[in-house]
């Protein structure tokens, strides 16, 4: 299970930063910063399979714990040995993303569930040809459980 999971979070980190810490891009250098805090609530502890799990999502600078907005904001849901879901979202003006990805039978299993969440934001600089991607993680292992 943690060796899917570490390969679910390389995917879902692949997917959303193309760019791997200080790699070289063409001609340019891409800089990854770890400068985000990730506040999750889920709505509930208990969800069925069929329902729509509610989750809030807060994305702020660690050290002034101002809000980002504008930030892309992913969960994955890992259940059972091998079903994920995923669900994506944009930060607000306060920080804040509402994200209701879908439990489906497919997809889910019963049981405890593992919610990983990432946010980043990437910005480039074409005159110094720097591209600067901000982002934070937040790792939890029991976040709800998942009845039939």
């Amino acid at each position: 299970m943690r060796r899917l999971a570490g390969l679910l979070a390389t995917a879902l980190v692949a997917v959303l930063v193309p760019s791997t810490s200080m790699a070289r891009t063409g001609e340019c250098d891409t800089i990854q910063l770890r400068n985000y805090k990730v506040s999750v609530d889920v709505a509930d502890k208990v969800y069925r399979i069929g329902q729509k799990a509610k989750i809030h999502i807060t994305v702020s600078r660690k050290e002034t714990g101002h809000a980002i907005s504008g930030a892309k904001v992913a969960v994955m849901i890992l259940s059972g040995r091998d079903k994920a879901v995923f669900g994506i979202d944009e930060s607000d003006d306060r920080g804040r993303a509402f994200l209701k990805p879908y439990l489906s039978k497919r997809y889910t299993a019963p049981g405890p569930v593992r919610l990983l969440s990432y946010a980043y934001v990437q910005q480039a600089n074409v005159a110094y040809c720097a591209t600067v991607a901000e982002y934070g993680f937040k790792d939890q292992a029991r976040a709800f459980r998942v009845k039939r």
